[in-house]
């Protein structure tokens, strides 16, 4: 599904300012920068949790840019305009993770797009520079997947340059409760911080990573995944990528803009 035109330059002072940067608001909680920066390729990734409607959201961008000359200033500017990748190019991810407030410690909720191609990615179908994914975890009455806690969608974003180049966002965290939990108005545990083998820029510190998580299936535990395995970047080269994924499921909104469409 394509979008509509995106501009074909971002604007270089903007570009060369920006960092990982957060925004929040009652319904929705994002942050954003630069995960990976060559003068050849730049890797953006955005992430977001929200709350439409009392349902847990997440969503993941991924933008291509690449360098480009400034008469005015006589010289290259890395990060200066957008990059269309080919199909298959470019590849986004969302992790759901959960706190569990007995152990003390970040985990995954488990999703239904963990199967995706084995490996949970989405990958483009066309020909772009942005990529967006966007699921809802719904639900009637929407009901957080992993019971009352709080949640925060852990965003990977890669872009195909003879290999794979980029890394991850976390959005921030948001409080979901169970309608009986809000009912009941108990007190809104205080926020915890983010997991410590996180990064300020919110990349893994893999020195400091434990070598498993655990993995929450509904509400309860079930069991602990690798964390390598869970924030590996994509493992196939495209032309692989294109003859095994599978079509993306119902429910998965994926929209890929082009800086000439």
């Amino acid at each position: 599904m394509r979008a509509l035109r995106r501009s074909t330059v971002v604007a270089a002072v903007l570009v060369l300012l920006l960092a990982v940067a957060g925004t929040a608001s009652a319904d929705q909680v994002s942050n954003g920068g630069t995960v990976y920066r060559s003068t050849a390729l730049c890797v953006n990734v955005g992430s977001t949790i929200s709350n439409p409607g009392g349902a847990i959201e997440s969503s993941t961008t991924v933008d291509s840019l690449t360098r480009m000359y400034v008469p005015v200033w006589k010289q290259w500017v890395d990060c200066a305009r957008t990059w269309d990748r080919p199909p298959w190019n470019m590849a986004a991810k969302l992790q759901l993770l959960v706190y569990d407030f007995s152990t003390s410690a970040w985990g995954l909720c488990r999703s239904p797009l963990d199967p995706i191609n084995g490996d949970g990615f989405i990958y483009s179908n066309f020909t772009g520079s942005h990529m967006f994914i966007n699921w809802n975890y719904g639900g009637n009455p929407p009901l957080p997947p992993c019971g009352t806690a709080w949640y925060a969608t852990y965003s990977g974003g890669f872009v195909y340059n003879g290999e794979w180049y980029g890394g991850w966002v976390p959005s921030g965290n948001m409080w979901f409760a169970w309608p009986f939990y809000a009912a009941q108005a108990q007190a809104q545990p205080a926020r915890p911080e983010p997991p410590a083998w996180l990064r300020p820029d919110g990349g893994i510190d893999w020195a400091t990573a434990p070598s498993e998580i655990p993995v929450h299936d509904g509400t309860t535990p079930a069991g602990h995944v690798s964390v390598r395995e869970a924030f590996a970047p994509p493992a196939a080269p495209p032309s692989v990528v294109q003859k095994n994924h599978p079509p993306i499921p119902d429910g998965v909104v994926v929209r890929m803009t082009s800086a000439g469409n």
